[in-house]
């Protein structure tokens, strides 16, 4: 593998093109995990639970129309045991890498991959100001490079572990503000179908794969039922495959959960 390093580290080369982005957003200065965001999500997983007869966090969350990555993150913490492997496919920002350390705790490893140099410091900078905060997180490994090696990258770094729960968030790094570069700057199906493969293939036993589709860019629909369709295909005798979407927002982000059963 071209780079990988504990982090905090220095910007590593690009590697394949599946998930380039540009860097002056990644090095926007915006808080990739705002608090006021995260004391959102707590809020109302916390209302959930004040009485017996609110429904679950996850469908709480749903329901009051929160981020696709926050319901995920709610869904993450029943499908993460502590001190184990985890892989953030498309580190972006680095809020899903920073929840999932934080669920594998300091006996966990969490694997974060992606193609933008910059995306891979904007992620080292959400994990610097959480453990800055106080909060114990597991070690964080940076790879530069395509999900689409996942196999290799799991073979490389993964400690002869199996990952508990891989993580993508596909489309592009949000608050893009140069439109024409959305595209060249996308997920793509291909990769994306491959690294799902791979990830099948190399999941624990009862781990999960999670995948958060943006579908209201151009290609986006197309990758994100590339996506369905290759978990979809999985044995129902060995995985539980779950899709939530909101069907009277067409354009809205969707999440998709796929179960191994242990």
């Amino acid at each position: 593998m071209r780079a990988a390093a504990l982090l905090p580290w220095a910007a590593p080369p690009l590697g394949l093109v599946c998930r380039s982005r540009p860097a002056a957003l990644a090095a926007s200065g915006r808080d990739p995990a705002p608090p006021a965001r995260r004391w959102r999500v707590a809020a109302a997983a916390a209302a959930a639970n004040d009485s017996a007869t609110s429904p679950p966090p996850l469908i709480a969350l749903l329901r009051a129309g929160a981020r696709t990555t926050a319901a995920a993150h709610v869904a993450w913490a029943s499908l993460v045991p502590l001190g184990s492997l985890c892989v953030d496919a498309t580190a972006g920002l680095g809020g899903d890498t920073v929840e999932l350390a934080r669920l594998a705790g300091p006996g966990g490893a969490v694997i974060s991959i992606d193609t933008d140099a910059a995306a891979l410091e904007a992620t080292a900078a959400a994990v610097d100001a959480e453990r800055r905060r106080g909060v114990a997180l597991a070690p964080v490994t940076a790879v530069s490079g395509c999900h689409s090696r996942l196999d290799a990258i799991l073979a490389e770094h993964g400690g002869g572990r199996a990952p508990a729960l891989v993580s993508f968030n596909l489309g592009f790094l949000p608050g893009e503000a140069n439109a024409p570069r959305r595209e060249a700057t996308a997920t793509q199906p291909a990769t994306t179908v491959a690294a799902l493969r791979a990830a099948a293939v190399a999941l624990a036993p009862g781990g999960a794969i999670s995948v958060a589709s943006y579908v209201g860019h151009n290609g986006g629909e197309t990758e994100a039922e590339a996506a369905a369709a290759a978990l979809g295909a999985l044995p129902a005798g060995e995985w539980t495959v779950v899709e939530a979407r909101l069907l009277n927002r067409p354009s809205a982000p969707r999440l998709t959960l796929a179960w191994r059963k242990g």
